[in-house]
């Protein structure tokens, strides 16, 4: 498999939606509308995200430390360059979180709901387009006002006559944030390190870690997990130092997408399983 294949593939999945990719729902069914955010959860990486295109998201210098350190040719690393930009692509939508209709309407009618952890990255017009989504006759006033100060229509005429409630946008961000933040991944990191592994296997290197008992903290560990920790630390705000704990379930996350699509050679199936069991 050369690492050249998958670009479409990380393209593909980073790929912009929409909300006519979703399936209609009458209004009275419980459904989940998925928005796309970035930062849910207070692990997630603070990636650097931008239009990084084909030139990649790694610097000539940065290209150049990470062959080597790692024993990867220049081509293999500009290829990874290349996959992580595209994993790191500031208008793709890759982190859709999870937001149902039956939660938003608990927490509109207990207040007590979904006090700790608003939405703050919501705005007043993706609120109201949630909103009317849902099918719910509520909208955020600072919107409305905004709306009717540049348009000079009424409020009736803009809510098709009916009769509405009106929220704040913090009570909003409280209505519709993440049905549970502690399931919601960090959709980036995994781009990211599906990269690294797509470059390991097209270098002969088998999709796996190593552990060492011999240490209290960290055991996980292998020339894959430490290229991981240093892409993610050149790509990331403040040079992030990934949990390898976190990397190892990610390792084994992607060895299975890898598996069932029989990418993996056979001589690493067996022997890559009795290493991670």
């Amino acid at each position: 498999m050369r690492v050249e294949e998958r670009g479409s593939d990380l393209m593909t999945k980073a790929a912009k939606t929409s909300p006519e990719d979703q399936p209609a729902q009458a209004v009275d069914e419980d459904f989940a509308i998925y928005p796309h955010r970035d930062h849910i959860t207070a692990a997630a990486i603070p990636f650097n995200l931008n239009d990084y295109g084909d030139r990649g998201a790694f610097s000539e210098e940065q290209i150049q430390t990470l062959s080597g350190r790692h024993s990867l040719s220049m081509e293999q690393i500009r290829e990874l360059s290349r996959l992580v930009g595209y994993a790191l692509d500031n208008d793709s939508q890759v982190s859709l979180v999870t937001i149902s209709r039956a939660t938003a309407a608990r927490r509109m009618s207990d207040r007590k709901l979904g006090k700790r952890a608003r939405d703050r990255q919501l705005d007043a017009a993706e609120a109201n387009a949630l909103f009317d989504g849902f099918g719910f006759d509520v909208r955020v006033a600072e919107e409305i006002n905004i709306s009717r100060t540049n348009s000079g229509d009424s409020i009736r005429l803009k809510m098709h006559g009916k009769d509405v409630s009106f929220v704040s946008l913090n009570e909003a961000q409280r209505i519709l944030q993440p049905d549970d933040r502690t399931k919601e991944r960090d959709s980036r990191r995994i781009l990211v390190v599906e990269s690294c592994c797509y470059v390991a296997l097209d270098a002969g290197w088998p999709v796996t870690y190593t552990s060492d008992s011999k240490v209290e903290k960290n055991q996980r560990g292998g020339r894959l997990i430490n290229l991981i920790k240093d892409v993610i630390a050149m790509v990331s705000d403040n040079a992030r130092i990934a949990s390898v704990h976190t990397l190892k379930d990610d390792i084994e996350r992607i060895w299975r997408r890898f598996a069932m699509r029989g990418d993996l050679p056979a001589r690493h199936r067996q022997k890559q399983r009795s290493q991670q069991n």
